[in-house]
């Protein structure tokens, strides 16, 4: 997907008032990380103001190799991202959620218990304050 299709995706949920959450499944690692901050930085442009928590999901190895298989990946491929991301991830001091034995219920689960009461597990959402300056000001 492109930067600007997932600009233009957040930015709309990001107005509309009918959504409290969203979850935006993307890697942090790669092309990836350099995508992420220049579409956080399109939304400091566009005024929006959010709070933002990361949550790193997880599995063990062995899970992490039959997902990519089934993403139809080759062998070097997987390779390279045992070797180049399996623990770059280990230092954020982000919520892990490890998936390896649950279900998509399950999981969705674990992400409203982090988000719902983040505080109680020892978690706090970052205010991202890019709002657009009140008109009586």
């Amino acid at each position: 997907m492109s930067k600007q299709i997932m600009q233009y995706m957040l930015s709309k949920y990001l107005e509309s008032p009918q959504y409290k959450y969203i979850v935006w499944a993307y890697g942090f690692h790669g092309h990836r990380k350099s995508n992420f901050i220049k579409i956080m930085a399109a939304l400091r442009e566009l005024k929006a103001e959010f709070d933002f928590m990361p949550i790193i999901l997880t599995c063990d190895l062995d899970e992490n190799i039959k997902r990519m298989k089934c993403d139809n990946r080759d062998e070097a491929r997987i390779d390279g991202a045992i070797r180049n991301t399996r623990t770059i991830y280990d230092e954020y001091p982000f919520p892990f959620v490890d998936i390896t034995n649950l279900s998509i219920k399950e999981t969705v689960d674990e992400l409203k218990e982090i988000t719902i009461k983040p505080s109680s597990l020892g978690y706090s959402f970052c205010r991202m304050k890019f709002a657009k300056p009140r008109k009586d000001t």
